[in-house]
């Protein structure tokens, strides 16, 4: 027992101990973290803004080294204040190096900057205004290097700050106290500010509205009279920015004129570009489908995005780390890199977030047309990005694969039952899921040539026959409708069957079974058949037939303002199942039979 009280108690000793050197060290990162010199820039990164980093964790993360050094900074020339300025604009942040340079360090500064590529990599003031190296006498605080390098922050170094009415006297009173520690400015915003009520709260978010207006006006010396008010200096800066301005654009445009009559060709493809130009034989251009072909859309897909890339050289394409299964790649277009700004395949990698946001900020400046794939099942990462494209009206399209439960063995993880209706509630979406292989190429005809928002192309894994009970031209221009009649009655109309996708085949198959008195509608894109006139509407879909069957491998909610309340939808209001894609659809009741049976029970 003593043996068995001696262990015991030297466990004991020895865990105290170690918990004290754990405490211990603890302390002392503490203590390096309080005292580190911030010359290592923060990043603005999804990590950052989704963790809402606190200025201790900022400060953690840098003394990790987890951010990279300046590239400008030269310890055997530059000596820079160890200093970093953090501008938080919420989650947002910026990061600056800012070296102190004595006036013989200037000129080999500017070289250092020039190194680096930087837009303008003269020495300025920090009005952006030229400053005379020759004529500086004393010290100066320039900056150097900035993170995160983007078009909003690279033309900042190379600027000084000593004249800055409030950079210049914090940097000056950071360099007085010369307690041999290193030194942290941080600035801050003051949310609301000028509205006393709400200022420095979170109530500034939505509360500094209107009915605090009146008070803060006066407390920012603003007249009370005048409610767009712009001050005299604010409108003489502009006059001489709009003279400087003019001079510039004057200059562009002789130097472009004289480009354009030099290389007409290139020119004329600018323009096309510029005012997104889409030939108006476009659909001719894109070969039709031999009349054996059989396979996926989403493989017919790859063959009319390259016939639409040679008609339309200003088509880029990308894909989320997919390109392999979602068959977008445009041969020959190269890939798009920093070495590479010709490429035209862009690859994103596992992001679609990301790669949505990219492809409307493409949209958004207009030369290029964005297209961009992932999984069906993958669309909810990037519908901020979609939603915000159909509000913006942007061009956009997006290549979404592997549509529905005939994903089969991947299994309801990878099975979008409820996606494609989540899409086409997205108002300004068209939303197109062709049929066959020839409305796949009408889907890509109708995206390029509209200008006024997205479009989503919803194309399958799963092998689909071609439709050559219709002529090439009908599939094509009966996507342009969204809705036509793919196989019409040959008596009087009894019964109407609705379907897009790989299930138009088992529509098809159920009107021959069911008899002459069948009509077929494809329904490729809801949204597009929605604005047709009513005239053409009423003659796809006559209201005297009630008598209405519809099926997609999908939600059923969307199809009954189509089918009526007399009408049947064969959907899946379920989760699928992992097996083979046949077995899956014959299960959840995606065949002709299952068509035949509803409309036989009517």
């Amino acid at each position: 027992m003593v043996r068995l009280g001696f262990i015991v108690g030297l466990i004991g000793l020895i865990g105290v101990l170690l918990s004290g050197a754990a405490a211990w060290r603890v302390h002392q990162q503490e203590l390096v973290i309080d005292g580190i010199a911030l010359a290592r820039a923060v990043d603005v990164n999804a990590s950052l803004v989704q963790d809402r980093l606190t200025e201790r964790e900022l400060l953690a993360r840098v003394a990790s080294g987890l951010f990279r050094a300046p590239a400008t900074v030269k310890a055997n020339m530059l000596q820079p204040l160890r200093s970093a300025i953090y501008a938080f604009k919420t989650d947002f942040v910026v990061a600056a190096w800012i070296a102190r340079l004595k006036p013989s360090e200037l000129e080999a500064a500017q070289r250092e900057l020039k190194n680096e590529s930087f837009s303008n990599p003269t020495i300025r003031d920090y009005e952006d205004r030229p400053l005379d190296l020759k004529a500086v006498d004393k010290p100066v605080n320039v900056v150097m290097d900035l993170e995160p390098r983007a078009p909003d922050t690279i033309t900042i170094p190379g600027r000084v700050l000593d004249r800055h009415s409030i950079v210049g006297p914090t940097l000056e009173k950071a360099k007085a106290d010369d307690n041999g520690r290193p030194k942290v400015i941080i600035a801050k915003t003051l949310i609301a500010k000028g509205i006393p009520e709400v200022a420095g709260t979170a109530k500034g978010h939505g509360e500094g509205g209107a009915k605090f207006s009146t008070a803060a006006r006066a407390g920012l010396g603003l007249p009370a009279d005048e409610l767009f008010y712009v001050a005299p200096e604010v409108r003489a800066y502009f006059a001489e920015r709009k003279v400087a301005l003019k001079r510039q654009f004057e200059a562009w445009q002789a130097l472009y004129d004289a480009w354009a009559e030099a290389n007409p060709a290139l020119a004329a493809e600018l323009t096309d570009g510029v005012a997104q130009a889409v030939p108006v034989d476009l659909s001719e251009r894109i070969p039709a489908f031999a009349a054996d072909f059989k396979d996926a859309t989403r493989a017919a897909g790859g063959v009319v995005i390259n016939a639409v890339a040679k008609a339309m050289p200003h088509l880029l394409t990308g894909s989320a780390d997919l390109f392999g299964s979602t068959k977008n790649y445009i041969t020959g277009g190269g890939d798009f890199s920093r070495h590479n700004r010709d490429g035209r395949n862009i690859w994103f990698g596992i992001r679609e977030h990301a790669m949505g946001t990219i492809c409307n900020g493409i949209a958004y400046d207009g030369l290029f047309r964005p297209t961009a794939a992932t999984f069906l099942v993958f669309a909810d990462y990037m519908r901020a990005s979609i939603r915000l494209a159909a509000l913006a009206g942007l061009p956009v399209t997006y290549i979404f694969t592997h549509d529905s439960v005939g994903v089969g063995e991947d299994g309801p993880t990878h099975q979008p039952v409820e996606t494609v209706s989540g899409l086409r509630i997205i108002p300004n979406l068209d939303v197109i899921r062709p049929a066959d292989a020839e409305e796949t190429a009408g889907a890509w005809v109708v995206a390029m040539h509209r200008s006024d928002g997205p479009t989503a192309l919803i194309l399958t894994r799963q092998t689909v026959p071609l439709m050559n009970e219709l002529s090439v031209a009908a599939r094509r221009d009966g996507v342009l409708r969204g809705g036509y009649i793919a196989r019409r009655e040959t008596a009087d109309l009894t019964t109407i069957l609705l379907s897009c996708g790989s299930e138009l085949q088992h529509a098809m198959a159920a009107a021959t079974t069911l008899g002459a008195g069948v009509r077929v509608v494809s329904m490729p894109c809801f949204e597009r058949f929605d604005r047709q006139s009513p005239e053409y509407r009423e003659s796809v879909l006559p209201q005297g037939c009630t008598r209405r069957v519809a099926i997609e491998a999908g939600v059923s909610g969307l199809w009954w303002k189509y089918v009526g309340a007399a009408g049947k939808v064969l959907g899946i209001d379920r989760f699928g199942m992992s097996a083979p894609a046949p077995l899956v659809m014959q299960d959840l009741g995606m065949t002709a039979e299952h068509v035949v049976a509803a409309a036989k029970g009517m």
